[in-house]
């Protein structure tokens, strides 16, 4: 069953789905298919026979191979006794009746499969070519799979849209998010310029501290050098009181002695001079440094404002450049844009150039259809009143031979003329009866044909009516927002979809109606 499905399969290759077809091909399929099922019920009658003459053949090949097998083993004469032999074959023979039995029960069955699937086959090819007679002709699908392309094409056209707004404000932030640390970085330039002051602030009292306390120290050394002055002092005139007492008793050697002393004394204070001269040396040494630290810190305040009045500078220019970059930027960017509208522009009037053409061809299809159909139905018109001559003429010149008969009647006798008038009124009435007969089939015809004309028109709008609704419940929901107006077209439509559907054409309708009401308002205002 496996492979005459898989044969099947390989043959359905041959039957493409028509609606995958383009329109402009859908007519060679329809020859297509029609050459192809002739062939394909040849061929498959073909195979079918050709499969059972094989298995059958088969067959009894496997049982001859058997026979003679068995026959080879009997005349070799194997070691076993007549009964044993007997049983053997009557079991080998029941085997074979049971083998052989399963193959046909399995042939029946796979031909059985295969009459079943070759049925279903048929029925989808039939269902197919129904389809494709349906789609080439009803222009209602045709429409509707001209609205679909049209929603898809919205439905591209839109997207594209969300994609530039969603580029532009991607652009936009981005735009925002630079501007944003520019300002950010200019707050942390601020931040620091102001910590930066505060250190200098901060550094230079505490430079002023320590200047104080120099200054501090240096009044208590100055205090504790006249203290230590007035102590020397009060030692030396102790030394001295002491000396002149000495001198009264030792006045040579003291003599000698003080001039000694008197000399360390004025050495001590040159030695002190020199010291004080010295400290005077150094204050005046620190006083210049201090005035020299006063001028750099003068020289560095200036230098700091130059620099800062250099980084305005150069902050402003960076801030002109990137003014004009963004202004540069957002003409090409208008300048793209431009283009891309221009080029949208261009599009949309090849698109509905193409469009009208199309609908031009459309029109011009119609009317051409229309003409065919007009000179048919003329043509059958002349044929149907070409027949309804050629039966007139034909009961025109059987009134006029039996007038000629009648005409004959009056020469004869009036017996034979009785009985001929007799047989003229029989076959009067008999014609009569026949034209009777002919008109009323004729009109029971003409009714079974528009009967059945009706019927496949009904059949047809239905499988018209169902092809639409597949259409609607394959792509319908893939275009909520964009579909043309007609496609939905009452509520029995819209019953094919779920409730979130449904509430979403609802929500679509509402909005409509209202942008439909305010359309006009919004025009007076104007």
């Amino acid at each position: 069953m496996s492979s005459l499905k898989n044969r099947y399969v390989e043959e359905d290759k041959r039957f493409p789905n028509y609606l995958d077809l383009p329109p402009y091909d859908r007519g060679k399929g329809h020859m297509q298919y029609k050459n192809v099922e002739s062939d394909y019920t040849i061929t498959n009658t073909e195979k079918i026979l050709d499969q059972l003459k094989q298995d059958i053949s088969a067959s009894l090949a496997q049982e001859s191979d058997s026979r003679v097998e068995n026959l080879r083993k009997y005349r070799k004469g194997i070691a076993i006794n007549e009964e044993d032999r007997l049983a053997v074959l009557i079991h080998e023979r029941e085997e074979m009746k049971k083998k052989r039995r399963e193959e046909m029960k399995k042939m029946s069955e796979e031909t059985i499969d295969q009459a079943e699937y070759d049925l279903k086959y048929h029925n989808q090819i039939r269902m197919k070519k129904v389809l494709q007679q349906v789609w080439l002709n009803s222009p209602e699908l045709r429409d509707l799979e001209a609205k679909l392309n049209l929603a898809y094409a919205n439905k591209e056209r839109e997207m594209q849209k969300r994609e530039k707004r969603l580029k532009e404000e991607h652009i936009k932030m981005e735009e925002e998010k630079m501007s944003k640390q520019l300002l950010q970085d200019y707050e942390d330039f601020k931040k620091e310029e102001a910590e930066k002051k505060v250190h200098d602030f901060l550094v230079s009292k505490n430079y002023s501290k320590e200047l104080d306390n120099q200054l501090m120290e240096q009044e208590q050394r100055k205090i504790q050098e006249s203290q230590q002055l007035s102590k020397d002092k009060e030692l030396i005139d102790s030394i001295v009181k002491k000396v002149l007492d000495e001198d009264e008793k030792k006045k040579q050697y003291e003599i000698e002695k003080r001039k000694e002393f008197q000399k360390e004394i004025e050495e001590y204070l040159q030695s002190k001079q020199l010291k004080k001269e010295e400290e005077e040396y150094i204050l005046k040494k620190e006083e210049e440094s201090i005035n020299e630290y006063n001028k750099k810190k003068q020289e560095r305040k200036g230098q700091f404002d130059e620099l800062k009045r250099i980084r305005e500078n150069n902050k402003n220019i960076i801030y002109q450049k990137l003014a004009d970059e963004i202004e540069r930027n957002e003409k090409e960017k208008e300048m793209v844009n431009q283009i891309r509208i221009e080029l949208y522009q261009e599009k949309q009037a090849e698109r509905e150039q193409q469009e009208a053409d199309s609908l031009f061809e459309k029109k011009i299809r119609q009317r051409i259809e229309l003409i065919e159909a007009f000179q048919k139905q003329i043509l059958y018109k002349k044929q149907k009143l070409q027949e309804e001559q050629e039966n007139e003429e034909i009961y025109k010149k059987q009134i006029a031979k039996q007038a000629e008969e009648y005409k004959k009647l009056e020469l004869m006798n009036e017996q034979k003329r009785r009985m001929k008038q007799l047989e003229y009124a029989k076959e009067m009435e008999r014609l009569i009866k026949e034209r009777d007969q002919y008109l009323e089939n004729k009109k029971k015809e003409e009714e079974e044909e528009s009967r059945k004309l009706d019927e496949l028109e009904k059949l047809r709008l239905e499988v018209v009516e169902a092809e639409r609704q597949r259409l609607l419940k394959e792509h319908a929901t893939q275009l909520v927002g964009y579909l043309p107006k007609g496609v939905i077209r009452d509520e029995n439509d819209l019953k094919l979809f779920d409730e979130k559907l449904q509430k979403q054409f609802e929500e679509l309708q509402i909005t409509k109606e209202k942008n439909n009401r305010n359309i006009p308002q919004s025009s007076s205002i104007f």
